[in-house]
């Protein structure tokens, strides 16, 4: 999904690019898959977009919800999207509504301590439970099926930027005040303190134990089996950039391997 140019797929096996026409300068915010032909697609200042992949057609999704029908179209109201296992759709922003997808009926679920996020929601991870979700200050789960979601800890002085599921079952956090782990098991925050840099905007884990943490201008590694920090910058193809808070929900751990193996060896 692009900023304004729409909808574009890219095939690993030619390095190539195919443009989808019927989405030109839309304004993509969240792609996530609808059925086994299309994609559900949220677009900025408009709403929610069938895509079929084979034709390339698009018809728009008509949420029965007038509240939200406007803040999608009127108000500015970015909605990211996620898929639950009973196949039913989670429409993500300063609220929290799962969309029936043969009805189109929109229910909202309820925050037991508020009734909007602390600014929006992001996804962390979805498990075989429920979907993980922070907004600026606190942790939430989501159980399948429910429609209240459940809230699990607050951090303290310091903001959410993104979280992502560790393999060994820790939620890592970006934060203004650095990298942070929080247990879902007893609700702790343990701040991972380093003098390489005081805030993080990005964080991605592999499955290799490794936490990757984007900052205003570079790309961190951390090993949690010794605790260590390693920096990767454009000698090893990573360009000195700033990297976004909404990282990209794939497996990447490949991608890394491929683009830094030969600094990867040395951890």
């Amino acid at each position: 999904g692009t900023d304004g140019e729409g909808l574009n797929r890219f095939n690993p096996k030619t390095a190539g690019f195919t443009h989808y026409t019927s989405t030109l300068k839309k304004k993509v915010v969240s792609i996530t898959k609808y059925s086994d032909e299309e994609l559900a697609m949220s677009v900025f200042d408009e709403s929610i977009w069938i895509l079929n992949r084979k034709t390339g057609q698009i018809r728009p999704f008509e949420i029965n919800d007038k509240d939200l029908n406007y803040q999608m179209k009127y108000a500015g109201l970015a909605i990211n999207l996620a898929n639950e296992k009973d196949g039913s759709l989670l429409l993500i922003s300063n609220s929290v509504h799962r969309l029936d997808k043969e009805t189109g009926n929109c229910i909202p679920v309820t925050n037991p301590i508020r009734k909007k996020a602390v600014g929006f929601y992001l996804v962390i991870s979805q498990t075989d439970n429920g979907t993980w979700l922070h907004d600026r200050s606190n942790i939430y789960f989501i159980p399948y099926g429910s429609m209240m979601m459940e809230y699990k800890g607050t951090i303290e002085d310091a903001d959410i930027k993104c979280g992502h599921h560790g393999s060994e079952g820790v939620i890592w956090l970006a934060t203004t005040k650095g990298l942070y782990g929080f247990s879902p098991d007893n609700g702790k925050f343990d701040h991972i303190r380093t003098t390489l840099f005081s805030s993080a905007k990005s964080v991605v884990c592999d499955n290799k134990g490794r936490v990757w943490i984007g900052t205003d201008n570079h790309l961190y590694a951390y090993l949690t089996s010794s605790g260590t920090f390693t920096i990767f910058g454009e000698s090893d193809g990573a360009a000195v950039n700033e990297y976004l808070s909404k990282r990209s929900l794939v497996p990447i751990c490949h991608l890394f391997q491929l683009i830094f193996k030969e600094r990867l060896k040395l951890f």
